[in-house]
């Protein structure tokens, strides 16, 4: 999902307002149905590669820094940090309270369905407070209509794609484009995209 600093965050608590998260789903629901209507992409690599140019700055939360080498491949005059809370690698930063510098775009990888909803919501505010105006913020996590995400124990709060639009929209994000993540070889894709989607949509 990308999404946009729009430049100042809304004032509303989808945590204690439901008709508040609720009325920004459906928002994001008339922009992008379902998780049908949402285009596939092969890797996140694909999407980087659209949204982040040569010579910005960039903060990879809770990433391994296992990207820098293919980032700077394509783009060398990125400036890359890293933030994570694993302090048995080495990493810019271990606290987003420590960071205090803005960037023009963050990763947010397979990292906010590892928290409980409302620290999910205090991350997205943070990492809005830590964007230029106009920086983007791209980020993904499981299918949570696909049996992989149960596999993960340490997984804690599931989201549809209307409720991460909801919650960035909350902190003050627009939502500017959302798609499904698969890569897999030639005749499995084939099978799954053109053939297995239909069995999947009938069983809803």
């Amino acid at each position: 999902m990308d999404a946009r600093n729009r430049g100042s965050r809304s004032t509303s608590d989808i945590t204690t307002s439901w008709s508040t998260l609720q009325g920004l789903r459906r928002q994001v629901r008339e922009r992008f149905p379902d998780c049908w209507s949402l285009p596939v992409r092969k890797k996140h690599w694909d999407v980087i590669f659209d949204e982040v140019a040569d010579g910005q700055r960039v903060l990879d939360v809770g990433g391994d820094r296992k990207a820098l080498d293919a980032l700077k491949a394509r783009l060398p005059g990125l400036t890359y940090k890293s933030m994570n809370v694993d302090r048995a690698q080495p990493h810019d930063y271990y606290s987003l309270d420590d960071v205090h510098e803005k960037f023009q775009a963050i990763f947010l990888f397979e990292v906010i369905e590892h928290l409980a909803f409302e620290e999910g919501v205090s991350l997205i505010q943070k990492l809005h407070g830590l964007l230029e105006p106009g920086g983007k913020l791209l980020l993904t996590t499981p299918n949570v209509c696909h049996p992989h995400r149960f596999f993960d124990p340490t997984h804690k709060t599931a989201y549809r794609h209307d409720d991460l639009g909801a919650l960035l929209m909350a902190s003050g994000f627009e939502v500017t484009r959302v798609f499904r993540l698969y890569n897999a070889s030639f005749f499995p894709r084939l099978f799954r995209l053109y053939v297995g989607v239909w069995l999947h949509r009938y069983l809803s």
